[in-house]
């Protein structure tokens, strides 16, 4: 989203059900959990390609990084 008016600038597909972000310390990634595929997404925000994804079990609806960064939760 952009900060001029509030408006979209870009679209990424990351999958079925988006719910819950977390964007990493260094502030290069974001953590998206996808309810429907019960995996969570790796966005690389620099490229906005999905780096990685793994499963996490049934429907994760949050995400969030431990403060030293070393583990999502």
């Amino acid at each position: 989203v952009g900060t001029e008016g509030l408006k979209p600038v870009t679209t990424v597909a990351l999958g079925d059900e988006p719910r819950g972000i977390a964007i990493s310390k260094d502030g290069t990634k974001a953590f998206i959990a996808l309810a429907g595929e019960e995996s969570v997404a790796v966005l690389d925000l620099k490229t906005l390609q999905v780096a990685k994804r793994f499963g996490v079990g049934q429907e994760p609806r949050h995400v969030a990084q431990t403060p030293d960064g070393s583990r999502l939760v």
